[in-house]
């Protein structure tokens, strides 16, 4: 989407193989190639990528996060056993989650309402098919919200509504109930754009999943052209100025 945004800002976009790996933009004296449209560092993308790290340090950085635990699969010296982790499941409060630390989307995702050893053995090879770490923890009902942020600034938050009813995009002065806990993560983590996931209840604020490169494709019929317009124009600037 970020690229036909640019072929109407007047810039030529050009696919340079067959499998649109690597494309060329430009427009005027402007030229370059991008193989990977994230505008965060290297080691800011790789993080963010990566739920139990960045798990920790918002748990480092005192933000709340849902409960939870994780155990290691595949079969190395420091993989959990199948034993560890139904002992850990028969004993655990329930509904929980098992999700794979590698995915998106909601890729290899079960919810659980109480235990059940089939079922968890098959959530438990689901969660292999992405990732060597499964990821436990709490389920908690609550208002959910999808929050994007450039450089700290939240350019739009939209609240979460349960189908059919489709999300809608909150106010400038509701996005504020966010700002701190975007900018904090944000800084520390050295990232530039981020996509979050919020749930809040009447007790806490608790970030479910931070993004570096957050998906437009799925919300971008619930924001006003103005706000999908804002945050383009917002990686066109960072676009020059990482690249120009």
């Amino acid at each position: 989407m970020f690229l036909e945004f640019l072929t109407e800002r007047g810039y030529t976009v050009s696919a340079i193989d067959d499998y649109s790996l690597l494309y060329k933009i430009e427009r005027g004296s402007f030229s370059r190639f991008v193989s990977d449209i994230d505008f965060n560092s290297a080691a800011a993308a790789k993080l963010l990528k990566d739920k139990l790290l960045t798990y920790l340090v918002l748990q480092d950085l005192e933000i709340c996060v849902p409960t939870g635990t994780y155990f290691l699969l595949g079969n190395h010296q420091y993989s959990d056993s199948p034993e560890q982790i139904m002992g850990f499941l028969k004993t655990a409060q329930y509904p929980l989650i098992l999700k794979p630390n590698d995915s998106s989307l909601g890729k290899g995702l079960t919810v659980f309402r109480n235990y059940n050893q089939q079922r968890a053995e098959r959530a438990i090879a689901k969660v292999k098919q992405y990732s060597e770490i499964l990821i436990i923890q709490e389920y908690i009902s609550g208002q959910e919200y999808r929050v994007v942020a450039v450089e700290g600034e939240i350019i739009f938050a939209l609240k979460k509504y349960k189908r059919p009813q489709p999300p809608k995009e909150t106010s400038w002065l509701d996005r504020q109930f966010f700002r701190d806990i975007v900018q904090k993560s944000m800084k520390h983590t050295g990232s530039t754009v981020c996509g979050f996931d919020f749930i809040v209840d009447r007790y806490s604020t608790k970030v479910l999943e931070v993004n570096s490169n957050p998906f437009m494709f799925r919300i971008v019929e619930y924001l006003s052209e103005t706000t999908v317009n804002r945050y383009f124009l917002k990686l066109e600037q960072l676009l020059r100025m990482n690249y120009g």
